[in-house]
């Protein structure tokens, strides 16, 4: 018998029923499009038989889904295995087949390189029942790419070091910090030319065309091609974002309001530029990177905490390993948290930057001497890098960032966290 509440798909039935179901669910429900939708007990039964995964099942919504991946579900067989079921953002992620081959090539990698008896555990991925590493659905409605999952055990993780216990937390930024140093030394190998998922991702250069774009109010097509990128995929896939939306009364609003730190930005956008122009001249390496690094994304032992996976790859691009590196600092030492209208509060938690880049360093192999006088600059420029999209965000209409109606000013808020954050990372010295 199959009982359903809003929240909760359980599937209830014996081994002989469970056999039955399966040969039912291969029949495509006539709801279930390639669209965003909400899923139906019938559409995720369907998905989930898609899957080399035994039966009878239970299914329920997994709270900690994050921001992006809305349709998350965790699954339990009735022998006690557990599973995430997952559909990849397809808004977010227009490219999703790209998605899962990065996906899979970055899991391969981890593999393939991870030594007999090793603490690290990758992600492992159910194959379908034709052995594919997804199940897509395709149609007039659009196209949805859905990932089946073994769900890893006795991990905990976190949405910030201040729900870590207090005396654990420079140890946990350790980790955090040693868990990027395996997981970069694991993919080293990685190809680096794999078509990227996201296209200008971590392309500082564009993000400020973008901001030039909003600050000369470009609305028309025909002006664009001085602000836009070298190639048909890059305008593909970034144009939209060079355009401003709001009203020209609002959009000059909003630059007069948002002048301290438009100026800030075009006094320091050399330091801004720094880590992107070491890598375009080719004095540090070219490796595919996470993309994501904050700490929500890494897991740990729930009886050391010693860090065992970093999980959350969607986002993997041809970069430096620096990006990362700076993306995890960026977020983990800021103590205000990224929202904070009070820029007092802004400050460098230097206890938990030292931390994490000890631990980084006691695990990262190979450090050129290059790359390693670029560790703190390539802080610096993350931090300016993502103030710089919340800033020309803001401008342009909160196109990309979402903001809530009770908060329009959000992303100029968000600007001004990150912006105060890097000012005050370049009064540090490392």
């Amino acid at each position: 018998m199959l009982a359903v509440s809003p929240s909760v798909v359980a599937y209830t039935f014996g081994v002989n029923m469970a056999l039955t179901l399966v040969e039912q669910a291969l029949i495509r429900p006539s709801g279930l499009n390639g669209g965003t939708n909400d899923y139906s007990a019938d559409d995720l039964r369907y998905v989930v038989s898609q899957f080399q995964v035994d039966l009878p099942i239970y299914l329920d919504d997994f709270p900690e889904k994050g921001n992006i991946n809305l349709h998350t579900y965790a699954l339990e067989t009735a022998t006690g295995k557990q599973f995430l079921l997952q559909k990849v953002n397809s808004s977010v992620f227009t490219r999703p087949a790209r998605v899962m081959d990065s996906m899979g090539a970055c899991l391969d990698a981890q593999r393939r390189n991870l030594e007999a008896g090793a603490f690290w555990e990758p992600i492992e991925l159910v194959p379908t029942r034709d052995g594919k590493s997804n199940f897509a659905i395709s149609d007039e409605h659009g196209w949805s790419v859905w990932r089946l999952m073994h769900r890893i055990q006795r991990v905990v993780s976190f949405k910030s070091l201040a729900e870590v216990p207090a005396d654990r937390r420079m140890f946990v930024a350790e980790q955090v910090g040693a868990g990027l140093a395996q997981f970069g030394d694991l993919t080293a190998d990685m190809p680096v030319d794999l078509p990227s998922p996201l296209p200008g991702y971590r392309r500082t250069d564009i993000y400020f065309r973008q901001l030039d774009a909003a600050l000369d109010d470009l609305r028309d097509p025909l002006e664009a091609a001085p602000y836009m990128p070298e190639t048909e995929e890059l305008r593909e896939a970034c144009g939209p974002h060079f355009f401003v939306k709001a009203s020209p009364e609002v959009a000059a609003e909003r630059q007069e309001r948002a002048r301290p730190w438009i100026n800030f930005l075009q006094e320091h956008r050399p330091q801004a530029m720094r880590l992107y122009e070491a890598l375009s001249a080719g004095k540090v390496r070219r490796t595919m990177i996470h993309g994501d690094t904050k700490i929500e994304n890494f897991l740990f032992c729930q009886e050391t905490l010693r860090v065992k996976a970093l999980v959350d790859l969607d986002t993997i691009v041809s970069s430096t390993w620096l990006a990362d590196y700076g993306d995890m600092v960026r977020s983990l030492v800021n103590v205000a948290g990224e929202k904070e209208p009070d820029l007092d509060r802004v400050q460098v938690n230097t206890e938990v930057y030292d931390a994490v880049q000890r631990g980084f360093l006691s695990a990262a192999p190979g450090i050129t001497d290059a790359e390693r006088a670029l560790m703190h600059d390539a802080v610096i420029s993350i931090t300016m890098e993502l103030g710089t999209r919340f800033l020309t965000d803001y401008l342009r209409g909160d196109t990309y960032f979402g903001v809530p109606a009770s908060d329009p000013e959000l992303n100029l808020t968000r600007a001004a966290v990150q912006l105060t954050l890097a000012d005050r990372l370049m009064q540090i010295q490392k």
